[in-house]
């Protein structure tokens, strides 16, 4: 088993994502807790983001 390389099971990467995006989190926390996984450009864009007209 390689420990090198963490893979996050997809249920909690959902979960940091929905974190994340309700504002639960910040982005260097999100990015934290996937080890690795992604890096703040990553990150989709949040739902409840102000929005130019």
């Amino acid at each position: 088993m390689d420990l090198e390389t963490v893979t996050v099971p997809p249920s909690y990467a959902h979960a940091v994502i929905e974190a994340w995006r309700r504002d639960l989190v910040s982005s260097d926390r999100a990015v934290e807790m996937m080890y690795g996984e992604i890096s703040g450009p990553d990150l989709p864009p949040r739902e409840n983001a102000e929005q130019e007209p």
